[in-house]
């Protein structure tokens, strides 16, 4: 089975204190110690990690190597990992930049930007913001070798059209003509579909496409340089980048594992035939370097504070406003746009966080105004989140436990 864009709400309650002592003596090579320290325990070959704190990246370090058990080591400078979802968050910071040049609203309807294409009726009134919350009943695209709808979105179309717009505009044809899986804006459920369908939506009324939107609006102004989107880091063009793995992944739900062959990662082939559409991007087609990913978590936290470089200050508030939603399960929780929200320190503090993971990469963002600070890291195995988990609570175990 593929994990396709995995996205994790950070569940996180109780603080002792709301800056730890030892946070204020990090630097880089203090964190990569600890990285390195955790990356051995959970039998990783390259993990990578960055603290901000305000308007400064104050640590960041990468270590390990680009494939498992040989010589060449990661940089921090110049080596990209696949950051999954978590480029969700990007996305709809385009979006709200759609919206603050009147392009777009958070209450458009998909009958209103789409009014050519035919679809069902529980769609037409589908809005931006059911969109960004994964509550317009659209098919979520998790499992490319199980969803029934899965031949259609995933081979079909990518193999008949190579352009990405053409894809993103197919894909919405074609999905919003499949049955709903839930009621408009009743319940939660996520979908990599949706935020395909907001790439989309982002060219259709702009005229460009996501990649050069994203490129010129985001990239470029936030000087992520490394930033790349589609495909994967490691290609027989560019062999000399972390290359993906596959490894034994524990659904902390199910207790079931996946990939359980893999008793050590497992490299993928540079040219592995498992990669994303095109159409994908949007919801989780970009990679780059930790320091350019740390730039995206200090925009957002300094948007929070009004000294954001992308946006105003009410639009970062509305990415990263809590939604309150149900889970098809039934569990309840709140989604910004692009970011889960939980509340720590006895629920007075806010933070935003996710995790992002095309199966052979695992990243993690967090965003936490409340002490000034966010973080960012990643690891190029699939089953990374352990040791992630363990090296963000080695940081910042004070301010949650």
């Amino acid at each position: 089975m593929k994990l396709l864009g995995m996205f994790l709400i950070l569940c996180l309650s109780g603080c002792s204190a709301l800056f730890p002592p030892y946070l204020k003596k990090i630097d880089s090579d203090i964190l990569g110690k600890k990285i390195e320290k955790v990356r051995k325990k959970y039998n990783q070959p390259a993990m990578a990690a960055a603290v901000i704190q305000g308007d400064t990246i104050v640590a960041q370090a990468a270590v390990g190597t680009n494939v498992y058990n040989t010589d060449e080591k990661v940089d921090v400078n110049t080596s990209r990992f696949h950051i999954g979802s978590t480029a969700k968050g990007l996305t709809a910071t385009l979006i709200a930049l759609l919206v603050e040049e009147g392009k777009l609203t958070w209450d458009t309807r998909l009958r209103e930007v789409f009014p050519e294409i035919v679809m069902r009726k529980e769609y037409e009134d589908a809005t931006i913001h059911h969109l960004l919350t994964s509550t317009a009943g659209i098919v979520p695209m998790q499992d490319a070798e199980s969803e029934p709808w899965a031949p259609v979105l995933w081979d079909d179309i990518p193999s008949q059209f190579s352009d990405p717009m053409t894809q993103r505009l197919e894909l919405t044809k074609a999905a919003l003509n499949l049955e709903p899986i839930a009621e408009l804006g009743k319940t939660f459920n996520y979908s990599n579909t949706s935020w395909a369908i907001l790439g989309a939506i982002a060219e259709k009324v702009s005229h460009m496409s996501f990649e050069d939107l994203m490129q010129k609006r985001i990239f470029d102004v936030l000087g992520m340089n490394s930033a790349k989107i589609g495909g994967w880091p490691a290609s027989e063009k560019d062999p000399h980048q972390p290359r993906g793995h596959y490894g034994r992944i524990l659904n902390p739900y199910t207790k079931e594992y996946s990939f359980e062959e893999y008793v050590e990662p497992g490299p993928q082939p540079l040219d592995d035939d498992y990669n994303f559409p095109a159409w994908m991007n949007p919801a989780g087609g970009i990679h780059c370097t930790i320091g350019d990913f740390a730039l995206f978590a200090q925009d957002q936290l300094m948007g929070l504070q009004g000294k954001g470089k992308l946006l105003r200050t009410e639009s970062y508030e509305k990415i990263h406003s809590g939604n309150k939603v149900t889970a098809i399960e039934g569990s309840e929780m709140e989604m910004g746009y692009g970011f889960g929200i939980s509340y720590i320190s006895g629920g007075k503090h806010k933070m935003s966080g996710g995790d992002g993971s095309g199966g052979t990469f695992y990243a993690r963002i967090i965003v936490y105004p409340a002490i000034n600070m966010s973080f960012v890291c990643f690891t190029n195995c699939g089953n990374g989140e352990p040791g992630l988990t363990e090296l963000m609570m080695s940081l910042f175990g004070g301010i949650w436990m």
